[in-house]
């Protein structure tokens, strides 16, 4: 077997995305489902805004427990 020498010889070309209004509960869930750490968000015209990840619920975990308190 031979090693992958680029990008395109291992990356994933069917991407999951979200808009910027998706629900966090909604990702969180495609993350779940998809088995994956970070999905991109995009706009309307599919440009890229930014990446939802792991760390994006961490960071929902965190604001909700400083809420309960």
């Amino acid at each position: 077997m031979k090693l992958p020498k680029l990008a395109k010889d291992i990356m994933v070309t069917r991407l999951v995305t979200l808009s910027q209004d998706t629900d966090v509960f909604k990702a969180r869930e495609l993350l779940l489902n998809n088995r994956i750490l970070g999905i991109p968000v995009v706009d309307n015209e599919r440009n890229f805004l930014g990446v939802f990840s792991e760390k994006c619920c961490l960071s929902m975990l965190t604001v909700a427990a400083q809420l309960g308190n």
